[in-house]
This record gives C-alpha cells, structure tokens and sequence, in this order.
C-alpha cells in the first residue's frame, strides 16, 4: 500500500513450519482483524475494536486478557455492562506493573489506574480480577508482560499486535488472529493454552493449574490459591498520585482515537483570514525557540558554561554593592536571566551570598516575581492564540482544569517544579489562568526555596569562613529546619491534592 507494488511470491514445495517446534492446532480456520486508519480516500477499518466489543459480549463464564496497555474505553464499557449482569462472566486481566518511562508512567498507566478504578467501582458481583506478573527480589523492577492476548471461555482465542487502547483502535495499524473453537479438538487446545500461560506466571505447571481450576471451577480462584510463590501473581494497583491525576487530561489528548486530517490541522492552526502573515508567526515563535534552546545548550556544553560558576557571578554582583542603581541592576538581571534560560536558582544562590540572608531573601522574591510576570506576559502574547488554535477543545479543557486549580495549582508547580522557572511562566502565560492568581501562586510557591536556599547559602558561606563549631552548629539545624519545613509543605500539599 506504501509503494503501490505487490511483493514478490515465492512458491516453494517444503513445509516453512519449523521441524522441532510441536504445533497446537492445524487444519483451523484462521480470521484477520486488522486496524486500519482512513487515509488518502480509504475508508478506515476497526475490525480489532468490533472482534474485542463481539467477544465480550458473547462471552459466558471467563474472559482472559494479557495486553501490555488496558485504558481503551470502549473496552472497558464493555467490561463494565458485563461485570453489571448478576450471571456475567468473570474477567481476569494480566498487565505489567511499571511504565517503560517517566512519561508513560504519567501518562497510559494514570488512564490504566483511572479505567480499573472505574471498573472496580462497578463490580457489584466481584468478578473482576487485575494483576501484574511478579518475582521475588524484583522491588521497582517488573516483568515485562508485552503480549497482546485474549480467550473467551474455550470459544474464541485472538493474538496479535492490538493493545486495548485508542490507537489500536483507530490510529495505528495493526493486525489480530482469531480462531474460533468449532469443534471439540480446538477449545481443549485452549484450555490447555491458558493453563501453560497461568502455570508459567505462577511459577507452577500446567497440570497444577488445570487441577486447580477443575477444583475452583474460577479462574481467579485458581490463580489465588496458588499465588504466592516466588514467580507470581499480584494484584494490580489503581491507585494515583493526586497531583499527578489532576494534571494529566482525558484519554483522548493522551491517547487519540484517529490521525488529524492535514488540511484540518491548518485550519484549526491558521485562520483563513490570517493566512497571510502565518509564515512571519511560525517563523517569530520558530526562531524564539530555537534562540531559548541554543542558550540552554551553551550554557550546559559550550563555553557560556563557565559563567554559571557561582564564584564568578558573586565577584561580578559584588562590585554593584553600595551603588545606588544596584536594586535596579539586580532585578534586571533576574529578568534577563529568565530570558535566556538561565537557572535562577544559581541567581538565588549569589544574591544570598552578595547581600546576605535578609537583603539577598528581598531581592530574590522581588527578582523572581518580576522575572515571572513578564515570561508570563510574554507567553499570553506569544502562544495563547496559536497553541489554543493547534490543540483546540482538548487545550481548553487542559486549561479549564489548571485554571480551576488557581493559586494551589501554581503553588504546586514552583515547589515541585516540573520545568525550568522560564518554561512554566511561558506555559502558564498560554493557558486561560490568571494573572493575578499566577502571581500569588508563585510567590506562595517561591517563597519557601528562596527562604531555604538563602538561609542555607548564609550558613554555608559562614561555616566554610569560620569552621567554628558554633558556625557548624547553626548549619547544621538550618538543614535540618529546612527538611522539616520542606516535610510539613509537601504533606500540606498532598492534603489539599486530595
């Protein structure tokens, strides 16, 4: 379909089944459900999302599932009207535990928790049962469960390349195999199929299990009663971290149901109207980019690096001392800072140690919260219109959550900084949050570091001057402090999250 030619055939007499390898079944009738999104005047085709809605409707006593992703809401209304019937089947679904990153974590595995947290809400009759494979000794790692595998009772076995999300659905391709048990010989090849697969994540054998389930008459109950070996079963979570949860939006800006049509794409990105000048504003904001990403580039691996030396920077900023243009100069340096992607805390840092705790606390709060207003100006004037435009509803809804959030939402956001000082203003400043709260929430939020850095700074710079005890003393319980301040902020935070 990419090149417009039909591969080549090759005939051949012999049997391309390998020798050693024992098959479970032949002479089956073999049924492809492919994902196939609409593209250049092609129709779309779902049928690995109507096969997985069939299925689990058809379904009579089980349904057991292995898939590497669980967030597709189709499937879990289906799920969800089955686990609703008072003789509904009893649904067994096998996931991984972890994320293969940060962002995935935060992302697919909060819409995971959310669905199962859903389902079980649902589960009047307790029928269904979510686990991850396990081992001993494994602590934050996890077996990687990466199949995408379904069987219905001994009726129906489907394997493939479709994880049960949006995209398998509707915007990737994708490919299944189904068999259906139309005679005796394939459903005991079934149940023979999800008795090895059980046996190998219990760390038990296949006769185990199907003794077991001949015993339970209950796939859950099978898999409880032997649990707890060293190769294992576990429960699968859903529980989130509130303020993770409250940042991450619906599944379909995370996990989008179909491709984005281009000329749809321009249209929400540029107006009609003001087409013309769209290349002088792609390429302002292009070339905005590119002069904030070199400066950061430099000042890790290029010269510029040596001007992030706190020692230079402090006999700079000394020389201003006395002078009565100095509050000026020091401002202004927080605002250029911001600018250019500097890290302001090494700007904290070095007010601390020029004017000392009090002046240096005053300067930083001030600088800071200049420096955040006019990133935040900048923000609102640069990339409300085109970042509202290219992500359109999905944004505004992102941007109704932040905005409800208000004060806390900034608060959390500068003592937990997710980004750099000058990247959260400029974010904060293309959403619909206001000015006002964006102020009060940064200086709540900066107010604690700036008071912990330039305390800590002082009692550094004294105790690396004069080793006395006494200096080493107040050091000492200034970290100490500033833990237990760091603590009860963090708990507060949690409470007011939850």
């Amino acid at each position: 379909r990419a090149t417009g030619k039909r591969p080549a055939q090759h005939p051949t007499d012999s049997d391309p089944w390998p020798p050693r390898l024992a098959p479970d079944l032949t002479d089956v009738g073999v049924a492809i459900a492919r994902t196939v999104p609409a593209y250049d005047g092609e129709a779309a085709v779902q049928e690995v999302k109507q096969l997985y809605l069939d299925a689990i409707g058809a379904a009579r006593r089980s349904i057991y599932i292995e898939n590497q992703y669980f967030t597709s809401p189709a499937v879990g209304d289906a799920i969800a009207d089955r686990l609703g019937e008072p003789d509904g089947p009893e649904v067994v679904v096998l996931s991984r535990r972890n994320a293969s990153g940060w962002l995935e974590q935060n992302t697919m595995y909060v819409l995971r928790a959310r669905l199962l947290r859903r389902l079980r809400a649902l589960d009047a009759h307790a029928r269904l049962h979510a686990y991850f494979p396990d081992h001993a000794g494994l602590r934050e790692q996890c077996i990687d469960l990466h199949s995408k595998l379904m069987l219905v009772d001994e009726r129906l076995l489907r394997l493939g390349s479709a994880n049960l999300n949006n995209r398998s659905f509707g915007l990737d391709t994708e490919c299944d195999l189904a068999i259906e048990a139309t005679e005796p010989r394939i459903g005991k090849a079934f149940a023979a199929l999800r008795c090895r697969l059980l046996a190998e994540h219990l760390g038990a054998s296949a006769a185990e299990v199907a003794a077991a389930l001949e015993r339970h008459g209950s796939l859950a109950a099978t898999i409880e009663a032997l649990r707890g070996r060293a190769r294992t079963l576990t429960p699968l979570p859903h529980d989130i971290d509130p303020e993770i949860d409250a940042l991450v939006p619906q599944g379909k800006l995370i996990d989008p149901e179909r491709p984005v049509d281009p000329d749809t794409l321009v249209d929400e990105i540029v107006p009609r109207d003001e087409r013309p000048h769209a290349g002088l504003r792609v390429a302002w904001v292009t070339a905005l980019l590119l002069l904030v990403a070199g400066l950061a580039a430099a000042w890790r691996w290029g010269p510029l690096h040596e001007w992030l030396d706190v020692q230079t920077v402090t006999a700079a900023v000394s020389a201003l001392q006395g002078e009565p243009s100095t509050p000026l100069w020091v401002l202004g340096a927080y605002v250029l800072a911001s600018l250019v992607a500097m890290p302001i805390t090494l700007l904290i840092v070095v007010t601390a140690l020029v004017f000392g705790p009090a002046a240096g606390f005053a300067y930083a709060l001030a600088g800071s919260l200049l420096a955040g207003a006019l990133t935040f100006a900048l923000g609102r004037l640069l990339g409300r219109d085109l970042v509202r435009r290219l992500a359109g509803s999905r944004l505004n809804e992102l941007s109704r959550r932040i905005g409800e959030g208000g004060v806390f939402a900034v608060v959390v956001l500068r003592f937990v900084p997710v980004a750099p000082f000058a990247v959260v203003n400029l974010v904060a400043g293309a959403t619909h949050l206001r000015a006002r709260d964006f102020m009060l929430g940064t200086a709540l939020g900066m107010c604690p570091g700036i008071l912990a850095v330039t305390v800590f700074s002082d009692r550094l710079a004294a105790a690396l001057w004069d080793p006395s005890p006494a200096a080493l003393a107040t050091l000492l319980a200034a970290v100490v402090l500033i833990a237990l301040g760091a603590l009860v902020i963090y708990r507060w935070l949690a409470r007011r999250a939850r």
